[in-house]
């Protein structure tokens, strides 16, 4: 016997139509969100490519934003008929990037969608004071002793002490 039916749902476009789905499916079992996040970077309709080529990922204010859209918006309102969600993920991971999921980072420095959730769960407004970090450059494999420049840019006000380190991660996981 099934209890309850879980569904991953990422992308905007998707979660807006779960609960529909999900009623039309099975309209006498609830549903669980198993994973709910910012944008995933497997779909080239959905995921945010320039030229159709170079994946770009978003920042954390942005991703932050969409954990907490997606929790107001889709998986709260329908309370009852699901059985509520689960964020991914706790900590940064290898898929995508290094640091395109998680709510904590590999020190486990809180990120901004913590905060986002944590604001959106209480209904208590949050203060962060965090940079808003966007990384800057060419993306694609880099072939063996190329060389390649990257950047980072703040894009909001933040005033504070920064403490950053660069690192290179195989495209596996």
């Amino acid at each position: 016997e099934l209890d309850f039916i879980a569904i991953n749902a990422y992308y905007e476009e998707q979660i807006i139509k779960l609960d529909t789905l999900m009623t039309k499916i099975d309209p006498s079992r609830p549903y669980l969100v198993s994973e709910f996040g910012p944008n995933g970077y497997w779909d080239t309709r959905l995921s945010n490519f320039r030229n159709d080529t170079l994946l770009l990922e978003e920042s954390s204010f942005t991703k932050a934003h969409k954990y907490a859209t997606q929790w107001k918006s889709y998986i709260l309102p329908n309370k009852g008929k699901n059985i509520g969600g689960s964020a991914f993920c706790w900590s940064d991971r290898m898929e995508g990037s290094a640091t395109w999921f998680g709510l904590v980072d590999d020190r486990d420095f809180i990120k901004p969608g913590y905060y986002a959730l944590q604001s959106a769960w209480t209904g208590n407004p949050v203060t962060v004071n965090l940079p808003d970090i966007r990384i800057l450059g060419t993306w694609y494999n880099v072939p063996v002793n190329e060389q390649i420049e990257l950047s980072a840019a703040i894009v909001n006000d933040y005033k504070g002490k920064l403490d950053y380190r660069w690192y290179l991660c195989e495209d596996e996981y």
